[in-house]
């Protein structure tokens, strides 16, 4: 029984890096053909903005290795999930690998048939960058490492997450243009928080440990 719900979740998992990396590149394509190249406008002025630009990425074949091999990993690591992580985190981890997946291939899959990914999505703040569909894909599932981090409950949990927050944080102002991974992980942090404390809460009234309780 317990095998046979590790394939069928890290069957869900696959299907759903499949429709993320389907929906990254739909995003690309309706960019392209609605807004003009180099078009420019606000969508939330001063802060975010629509800025097409189809940007050609190099670095020649170590990088395609690079990334390809990174991928592979990643699909490797979401196919072991269900395998080898406790039974209540595993939703939290795959669903990080799910977007971070599904992005790059999202890219990689524009690189091979256009030369090129559309970016379009802007941040107009310090290190703030313009991005693709399959990038913010990507942000989105890195910014959920810290819920997986948390979602493995006992008494480090919190300390964990915020461990992997602040590295997250640091990544996002470290890398140039990466302010988006900033963003992204303090939204599912104000989310995320509020949530697990009311759970704990509700877990002491009814007398059930809370998630950093001893196991």
């Amino acid at each position: 029984m317990t095998l046979f719900i590790a394939r069928t979740s890290s069957a869900w998992a696959f299907a759903c890096v499949l429709v993320a990396c389907l929906l990254s590149i739909a995003v690309g394509s309706v960019v392209r053909t609605v807004v003009s190249d180099h078009a420019r406008f606000w969508l939330v002025s001063p802060v975010l903005y629509i800025a097409r630009d189809d940007r050609v990425v190099s670095g020649g074949s170590i990088a395609a290795v690079a990334t390809t091999a990174s991928l592979a990993g990643g699909l490797f690591a979401l196919w072991m999930v269900p395998k080898v992580a406790p039974e209540r985190a595993v939703f939290e981890i795959q669903a990080f690998l799910v977007f971070a997946i599904g992005g790059g291939l999202g890219n990689m899959v524009e690189i091979v048939f256009l030369g090129e990914v559309t970016d379009f999505f802007g941040v107009h703040l310090p290190n703030g960058g313009v991005y693709s569909a399959g990038d913010v894909a990507n942000t989105v599932g890195i910014s959920l490492i810290p819920l997986a981090a948390f979602a493995l409950t006992d008494r480090y949990a919190l300390a964990r997450a915020a461990t992997a927050y602040l590295a997250v944080d640091v990544l996002g102002f470290i890398l140039p243009g990466h302010v988006l991974l900033v963003i992204g992980a303090t939204t599912v942090a104000l989310v995320a928080t509020p949530v697990a404390l009311l759970s704990k809460l509700r877990g002491r009234r009814w007398g059930v440990p809370g998630p950093d309780a001893p196991t």
